[in-house]
Formats: C-alpha cells, structure tokens, sequence
C-alpha cells in the first residue's frame, strides 16, 4: 500500500518527575525530537549538522545539514519542517522535506505523571504519510524516552516499516548532559541497520541556546532520516534557536493605571519593600514577600448598608478551606507557565524558574517585585485579598503574566 494512514506505537514506558524544558536539548537524545511543543508565539530554529570522513587518501568529508523550523499554535500544538540538502532516504531526492505537526497534550510540568507527544507528518522525498508517540519521564538527573514510529512508504518503498526506539539523558549539573538512543526496525527484513546516537549537550550559559556535539549512524532528522542507520559512523552537532516573536513585536510592559473607583483593592501585603520580603524567603526560594497585617475594618455608613448586596456567607466558608494552599507555577522558554492563574485568597504562589536565563515576577503597577530570579531559583508569594495583579519580567518585557485572586 502506497499510503497508508499510521498507527502510532507505544515501544516502552518507565516512571514520574523531571520536566522537558521545551526545546532544549539537555532533555533528549540526538535521535529521538522529544516530548515537546514550542510555545505559542514563539518560533523554534534547529540547525544539525553531520558530516561523514571518506577512506584515504582522499578522505573527502561530506556534509549532512538539517533545518528544522517550527512554530507554537496554541498551548500544546507546533506545526513546523525539516529540510535536509543531503539525505540518503530517498536515491531520487537528496533534497529531503518533511512537513509535521506536533500535538503534546501532557507535560510533567501541568501535573501529569508523563510527558507525551503525538508527531504525524508528510515526508515528501519518500512520499509517504509518517507518524510517532514519544513517551518520556525522569528520574532526578536521569530522562528516559520511547518512541514508536510507523514509516507509511519507508524509504520511498512500498512498504509500511515499524521502529521502537528508546533513549537517556543524564544531567551531569545545570549546563551539561549526556544522551544517548537506539531505534530498532521491529518488520525489517532486509539491510536496513538500527540506528544508534549519542551526544555531549550544553546549554550556554545565560542564554536560551543549547547545543549537542553529536556521533551517529543516522543522516538527518527527520522521522525516516532517525530511524535508518547507516554502515558509517557520523559525526556533528545541533544548536538550537528559540525566537520568541513579542520580543520584536510586543509592547514593554508599563504601570498599570490606578483602579477606578470600586475596583478591587491592590493586596497591601504586596508592598512589602525588597529589605522587609527577604527577611521572610525561605531558604530553597528567592524572595518571598511577607504579608502585611490586614487592616481593622471600618463601619460602614447607613446609606452603604442600605444598597449593600445580601453577603454570600459560603464564599468565606470556600476559602477558608483553602486558605494556606499553594499553587506551583513555571517560567521556562521565556514564558510564564501558565500565563494566567485564578486562585483563592490565602494561596501561595511559587514560581520556579525552568530557564537557563535570570527572570523576575514584577507587577505592572510596581507594587511588589521578586528581584531577579536565578536559573533554578524559586519565589514565592502569598496573595491574601481579592483582585487583579498583572505582572511581567523586568529583563524580558514581553512575558507577562495574571494572577486573578477570588
């Protein structure tokens, strides 16, 4: 059958905990793209370059680049390409296209206890209609990874091909790891090899770039070009581009006008001066903010009382139970994550920061500010009254945030 429609294969599962960081390669292998999506707005740039040494006395060095270019619809979708000048997947098209979508519907960072994302696309130098799931948890500094791939026309062949693959990464600190994969054609018959990677990945300090110092038998990276490995060792690397678009095209965040008359009051235990808040940080957080005495209530006027709504006595019941609660929020690939957080009075608020870059939580209006938070740091903040508090990163204006607490 010259097309077919794929059905995705589970190869392997293993266990809970490390988050993917987007696009950076500290968190996956050299043949295995990973469970992860661009974030919507931004536009994801790979470069991979792979090059094989011929035999002597020659020994002409041939080059194997492949671009890819994404970009994030939505929160869990990326639709993007990959273009490879020399691919060995088809004799007839040494120009190799491959047009995908990615739809990444669980990540360890919203809770969920895998990360996974669904790959489907158009190969057009094999014509044929691919797809993959991959599958990908951590154990502290160690990341495992599965992929099951359906080739429709492998190889510009009419033939349907299945490969499992499987790989790790170990976190060797903040900027260093290692990884390495293995993807097996599971219906193969013929010359076709296993393909096999490893890779010493950074992540550039202070920068959203990461790159991967690679040796491989496989030619591009595409679904077909990772899953066909070769009689020749390549070598390599790959460096990855995040453009975030609002960095170009967004406004630099401004002080909030003052509320309007009636509006909800601004928490005053947010104006805590940076001397006071870091007085009360724990010691595994960056600057937390102490929530300042509530104010002695002041006895309404007669006329108040008169057009004052009945109270909803189980809206305090309600909060109070959740009272003292916290709410775990993200700043990774120059975002907040999520963007927007509804939360009852009395909860705290900790974001970490996923980035390899220094980020703040600052409000718009300037009424409280974390400081710069440290990649790897937390902050934390307990917001004890009802309103709307618009925030945004002073290094990165672009990335702005809500809190809207009930």
């Amino acid at each position: 059958m010259r097309r077919v429609i794929p059905i995705l294969l589970v190869a392997a599962v293993s266990p809970p905990v490390v988050a993917a960081a987007g696009q950076s390669l500290l968190e996956r292998s050299p043949n295995i793209a990973g469970a992860w999506v661009a974030p919507a707005g931004r536009l994801q740039f790979n470069f991979l370059h792979r090059f094989q040494v011929g035999s002597a006395p020659t020994r002409k060095v041939t080059n194997y680049p492949t671009f890819l270019l994404g970009a994030g619809v939505g929160s869990s979708l990326m639709v993007g390409a990959n273009y490879a000048t020399n691919s060995d997947v088809a004799e007839r098209y040494p120009n190799e296209w491959e047009f995908f979508g990615r739809w990444a519907p669980w990540s360890t960072d919203a809770g969920a206890p895998v990360a996974a994302a669904v790959q489907a696309g158009y190969n057009l130098a094999a014509q044929s209609v691919d797809g993959a799931l991959v599958l990908a948890r951590g154990f502290g500094p160690v990341r495992l990874q599965a992929e099951g791939r359906v080739l429709g026309h492998a190889y510009d062949r009419a033939e349907t091909r299945v490969v499992a693959a499987g790989g790790a990464v170990v976190r060797l600190g903040r900027w260093f790891a290692l990884g390495a994969d293995l993807g097996v054609p599971v219906n193969a018959g013929d010359t076709v090899r296993a393909a096999w990677g490893a890779g010493l990945q950074f992540a550039l300090p202070y920068t959203p770039h990461t790159l991967s110092l690679q040796v491989t038998n496989t030619n591009s990276a595409t679904l077909e070009g990772a899953s066909r490995g070769g009689r020749q060792r390549r070598y390599g690397f790959e460096f990855t581009v995040p453009i975030t678009l609002g960095r170009f095209f967004g406004r630099t965040a401004t002080a909030a006008a003052p509320p309007a008359p009636g509006a909800a009051a601004v928490d005053p235990a947010l104006t805590a001066t940076p001397a006071a808040a870091a007085k009360a940080a724990p010691a595994d957080s960056g600057v937390a903010v102490a929530a300042a005495p509530t104010p002695a209530p002041t006895a309404p006027s007669a006329d108040t009382a008169r057009r004052a709504p009945a109270p909803d006595r189980a809206a305090p019941t309600r909060l109070a139970r959740r009272a003292g609660a916290v709410s775990r929020a993200t700043i990774s690939n120059l975002a907040f994550g999520p963007a927007r957080l509804q939360v009852a009075a009395g909860t705290t608020i900790v974001w970490t920061n996923r980035d390899p870059v220094p980020h703040s939580v600052t409000a718009d209006d300037g009424s409280f500010d974390s400081g710069v938070i440290e990649p790897g740091k937390t902050w934390r903040h307990t917001f004890t009254r009802p309103g709307t508090y618009n925030f945004h990163c002073t290094p990165h204006p672009f990335m702005k945030g809500v809190v809207v607490v009930r």
